[in-house]
C-alpha cells in the first residue's frame, strides 16, 4: 500500500512507542480526520509473516467507518531493530495497548 495516499478523511501517522526499559516499537495511526466522526478505537496486531504495513488497507477502511486505530511491528518484524523470538512480542502487544496513541508507553 502506499502510505503516502490516504483516501480523503484519513489521517496516517507514523510513530514509535518507546517503553521505560528503552525498547521502540515502530507504530502507525490511522484515523478520521475529524476527531468528531471517531466512533472507537482498535489496536491491530500483525501476522508472523508480516509487519504494520499489511494492516494498512483494512486500517484505512476501518478509519473510513469511524475506528482510530493503532499497529505496532513486532520484533523481527517491519521497521523493529530487535530480534525475532518466541513470545516475547506478547509484552510488546501489551504495551502498545495501553500506550496512548502517538505517545509513550
Amino acid at each position: 500500500p502506499d502510505l503516502r495516499r490516504m483516501a480523503p478523511g484519513v489521517s496516517l501517522e507514523p510513530f514509535v512507542i518507546t517503553d521505560a526499559t528503552g525498547v521502540s516499537l515502530p507504530a502507525l495511526r490511522i484515523r478520521p480526520v475529524s476527531e468528531h466522526e471517531v466512533r472507537g478505537h482498535a489496536l491491530l496486531l500483525h501476522g508472523v509473516s508480516a509487519s504494520k504495513e499489511t494492516l494498512v488497507l483494512l486500517g484505512e477502511a476501518l478509519a473510513l467507518q469511524g475506528i482510530d486505530w493503532v499497529a505496532v511491528d513486532f520484533p523481527g518484524h517491519g521497521e523493529t531493530i530487535e530480534r525475532l523470538g518466541g513470545t516475547e512480542g506478547w509484552p510488546d502487544a501489551r504495551r502498545a495497548a495501553r500506550a496512548p496513541p502517538g505517545g509513550r508507553g
